[in-house]
């Protein structure tokens, strides 16, 4: 196997030991949790404290920050151009929703993994996995590395939910996705993973 490829399997290797479970399909509400939603926000109660629009700002405040750095951090073009396919892809959820955002970029053989169950295999599969998730995303890389056809991108997510009673809600969550470059050498999402939790710099 060549150095490269061996350099970039240990990488997924060790971000997807970091990420934790994968992204979770969204099973039927109940009283006590959220509907989960994509980059992997799984089931969680209701918060206190700050109001749900206060969290989602702070939130989209760190998926800001993260976009930046990631950006002043490219260390090559072929970084760089990862960091704008990750950033284009999170416009794209928010203009067509998460479900046909994360279908029109997954590769016909691409992979995401439902806590619990079989991966969701294919475009179709995995818009099926993401339906009546969180309806506001954005999210942005932290850090990216590349190694010829592929690449790894892991960043921080800020995603908009509706309570099972009505009511807006937000959470934060992690994610690590897994890119390779199509015949036409755009980047294409290959392996999606991701937990609930803060990203780098988080008080």
């Amino acid at each position: 196997m060549p150095a490269r490829s061996v350099s970039v399997l240990v990488l997924i290797l060790v971000l997807a030991t970091v990420a934790g479970c994968g992204t979770t399909p969204p099973p039927a509400p109940t009283d006590s949790v959220l509907a989960p939603a994509p980059k992997d926000a799984p089931s969680t109660p209701v918060q206190s404290g700050p109001s749900a629009e206060a969290r989602l700002a702070s939130y989209r405040a760190a998926v800001d920050a993260a976009a930046a750095r990631s950006m002043a951090a490219a260390r090559t073009p072929e970084e760089r151009s990862l960091v704008e396919a990750d950033l284009a892809f999170s416009a794209l959820a928010r203009e067509a929703g998460a479900p046909e955002a994360f279908a029109r970029q997954m590769l016909p053989d691409g992979k995401t993994f439902p806590a619990g169950e079989p991966p969701a295999v294919g475009p179709d599969a995995v818009r099926a996995a993401l339906e009546g998730a969180g309806t506001q995303w954005w999210w942005a890389p932290e850090e990216v590395r590349v190694s010829g056809d592929l690449g790894v991108t892991w960043g921080v997510a800020a995603i908009g939910v509706t309570t099972p009673d009505g009511k807006a809600d937000a959470v934060q969550t992690r994610y690590v996705s897994v890119w390779r470059r199509d015949p036409d050498g755009r980047w294409k999402l290959w392996l999606d993973i991701g937990n609930r939790g803060p990203g780098l710099g988080a008080p």
